[in-house]
């Protein structure tokens, strides 16, 4: 069975990290799954389309990454 860290952006895998220590929180405090599922699904909603609204931004910023990379070889 493929990973899905295999196929998800840049953003999609910051999403994901988040959503994993929200769910390890969420665990601690005794949630059920049902519970979790729905908290952990509205935040990823929530992350994503910031993150699409952001979009702009976003590349911007790791264009200038990049070439903040090439620059210091």
């Amino acid at each position: 069975m493929p990973n899905i860290r295999d196929f998800a952006s840049a953003e999609e895998l910051v999403v994901l990290i988040n959503l994993e220590d929200t769910n390890a929180d969420l665990i601690r405090k005794g949630l059920s799954a049902i519970e979790r599922l729905k908290i952990l699904r509205e935040k990823a909603y929530r992350q994503l389309k910031i993150l699409k609204e952001n979009q702009e931004t976003l590349d911007v910023l790791k264009q200038s990454l990049i070439e903040d990379t090439e620059q210091t070889k």
